[in-house]
């Protein structure tokens, strides 16, 4: 709502050890890959340069935990902790006042790690492409109802240039959220709120790629709690997915747990 920065900390968590083809689960002899596990660590920092723009630095870190049919080996438990791709956005807020609507638009960067040999492109840390990012946002008090906030979050990630014959697939992730802000205890601030949330990927291209078995549509209901005290924000969510129509056969989890921690100033 005004100028000024912020530094955050996020985790998130990710068993994907459903198999699943189309819209429902199918055998998992049908896919080389039997679990991937990911914890990610995730450091932001971003800062209002004033009422209209901004900049965004997001760093990622990676635990992913793959297990797999290795040819001429058998089932192969492998490890990779690694730096993910990094992002770098600019923040156009100029339209109103309150700073309500927003533009995004930056980069990603190929830093994370795809020299994992066992592995597809697929599955590991980085995609080697740099991609361009571009979104645009919106929040506003649900007329009528002034503690009552509803948002809107649209990101479309589009790969530029790519690198040992393997290019990611576009992607569109969009979120819709209300949120209530009237709930305290004492000076802490709880702020529940529920989103809906999709997103669409095409499927991967080039020699390197597994197209067939590669692109997805997903929606999912995400309940959470925001806690505020003074400058610092501790929010936490839950994603649960409640349809999903998956190319080929690919591993999904059954759910996607997100936890941040951020300072304001």
């Amino acid at each position: 709502m005004e100028p000024g920065g912020h530094v955050s900390l996020e985790w998130r968590f990710q068993d994907q050890n459903q198999n699943v083809s189309g819209v429902g689960a199918d055998e998992t002899v049908n896919n080389p890959e039997k679990e991937i596990l990911t914890n990610s660590f995730q450091l932001d920092a971003g800062y209002m340069m004033n009422r209209s723009f901004g900049l965004l630095v997001e760093v990622p870190y990676l635990q992913r935990n793959v297990s797999a049919m290795i040819s001429g080996i058998g089932l192969k438990s492998i490890d990779q902790p690694a730096f993910g791709d990094l992002r770098l956005s600019g923040l156009f807020t100029g339209f109103s006042p309150e700073m309500s609507t927003g533009l995004t638009f930056g980069l990603k960067l190929p830093t994370g790690n795809i020299n994992e040999s066992r592995l597809s492109s697929g599955t590991q840390i980085g995609t080697g492409s740099t991609d361009l990012l571009l979104g645009i946002y919106h929040f506003s008090p649900v007329s009528g109802f002034p503690n009552w906030v509803w948002s809107m979050d649209f990101q479309w990630d589009h790969p530029l240039f790519s690198q040992n014959y393997y290019v990611p697939g576009d992607e569109i992730v969009q979120a819709f959220g209300l949120r209530y802000q009237d709930l305290f205890l004492g000076a802490v601030q709880l702020i529940p709120l529920f989103e809906l949330s999709g997103s669409y990927r095409w499927n991967d291209t080039g020699s390197n790629a597994d197209s067939k078995d590669s692109g997805s549509m997903r929606f999912l209901g995400v309940p959470g709690l925001e806690v505020n005290w003074e400058a610092w924000r501790l929010a936490s969510t839950v994603g649960i997915p409640f349809y999903q129509n998956i190319n080929g056969h690919q591993l999904v989890a059954p759910a996607l747990v997100k936890v941040q921690a951020a300072y304001l100033f």
